[in-house]
């Protein structure tokens, strides 16, 4: 993108903060799919008229609004002020201020950043709070960053982060070094992807796993450029390639771990993951999960939780959200089909729960997984 092109960027945003609409003529013009890459520096697809769509409706629209416009219309009233480090400057601020889970729309996503010193629009600081739905998966392959979690880690070509969704954690480029570059996948776990996702704790909801070995290096950077290779693709045989391809890092990290004494994930953890997945469309108490695992409610919850990092309610709707995305995507089901299938109780309550977790409807969601937005 040239210095103009990014300057016009940060112009065709600022101004729809100042008028927002999520009509979808607007939204097209505001952001072009090419932008992703310079202003996110991330190698993957975002469907931005979506994610504009998604911000719009978001729970906290009015309040970001009001920060960037406060802050930033002295510099856009004033045209000579603005120039490729302004604009950079205040894509930079947009990124930091913007909720990622409205970014991604698939059930399973992948991709690589990079962060440069010399370039402000790049160097962001992410922040996660403890209300996602999804795992996020990193690898260090050049230069270091700093997570805070709240515990701080350097990490360093080699280190597998894992983040589970009830972490709160804050993480950017390291100051000591200039660039910053990693490989990252969001995804939702089968249960049987727990028994090789029990790596060491650094701190509440943060595994490290550090690859001494060049050669695992290798092998697993092959299987994030293999898997990112497919996010431009469409369809379930998709989704599912790159499902698997995450499921092979994950068990290849695991087994870097075999002569190490690690305890294993309780069986009993997994067979109550089996259970809620299983039986997705039924009401049952958390008690009745517990029973079945033969352990008292109390005992059950806390090992639960402990091993998964997620409560069995929490768990219960991440599958839930997980198997509503794969089939608006998959099927053509209407939603008072989808909504018996989660054991929601009909097609509204399904729209609220679907809303709430992406920030958009079920039918937004169906339709922008074609590549395409809903008529207004």
């Amino acid at each position: 993108m040239t210095t103009r092109n990014l300057t016009q960027s940060a112009i065709n945003l600022f101004q729809w903060y100042q008028d927002p609409s999520e009509h979808n003529e607007r939204l097209a013009e505001v952001l072009s799919v090419d932008d992703a890459k310079l202003i996110f520096h991330i190698n993957t697809h975002v469907n931005y008229p979506l994610l504009l769509k998604r911000i719009y409706n978001s729970e906290n629209f009015r309040t970001s609004q009001k920060t960037l416009l406060s802050k930033w219309a002295p510099l856009f009233s004033d045209p000579d002020k603005l120039n490729e480090s302004t604009a950079q400057s205040f894509l930079k601020d947009w990124v930091e201020c913007l909720d990622h889970k409205l970014l991604f729309n698939r059930p399973i996503v992948a991709g690589s950043t990079r962060a440069i010193r010399s370039d402000p629009s790049s160097d962001s600081v992410t922040s996660y709070k403890d209300d996602r739905v999804a795992w996020t998966l990193h690898m260090i392959t050049s230069g270091s960053a700093i997570y805070s979690a709240p515990v701080p880690l350097r990490a360093v070509p080699g280190s597998l982060i894992l983040i589970s969704p009830q972490a709160c954690i804050k993480y950017q480029r390291d100051p000591l070094t200039e660039e910053w570059c990693h490989f990252w996948s969001l995804f939702q776990p089968t249960p049987e992807w727990l028994e090789v996702m029990n790596w060491p704790e650094h701190s509440e909801g943060i595994h490290l796993l550090q690859l001494e070995d060049k050669s695992d290096q290798k092998r697993i950077e092959n299987l994030f450029k293999e898997a990112i290779s497919l996010n431009g693709a469409e369809g379930a045989l998709n989704d599912r390639l790159i499902s698997n391809i995450i499921e092979q890092i994950l068990i290849r990290a695991q087994i870097t771990l075999t002569n190490n004494k690690i305890v294993a994930i309780d069986p009993r953890v997994i067979k109550a993951g089996k259970y809620i997945s299983e039986h997705l469309n039924e009401h049952y108490s958390v008690a009745d999960v517990a029973a079945v695992c033969n352990l008292s409610e109390s005992r059950f919850s806390h090992l639960f939780k402990e091993q998964t990092g997620l409560g069995v309610k929490q768990y219960q709707n991440n599958l839930r959200l997980q198997l509503a995305k794969q089939l608006l995507i998959e099927t053509t089901e209407p939603t008072a089909i989808i909504a018996e299938k989660l054991g929601l109780s009909d097609s509204a309550r399904f729209s609220k729960f679907f809303s709430n977790n992406m920030g958009c409807s079920p039918r937004q969601f169906r339709v922008s997984s074609s590549g395409l937005l809903p008529k207004q």
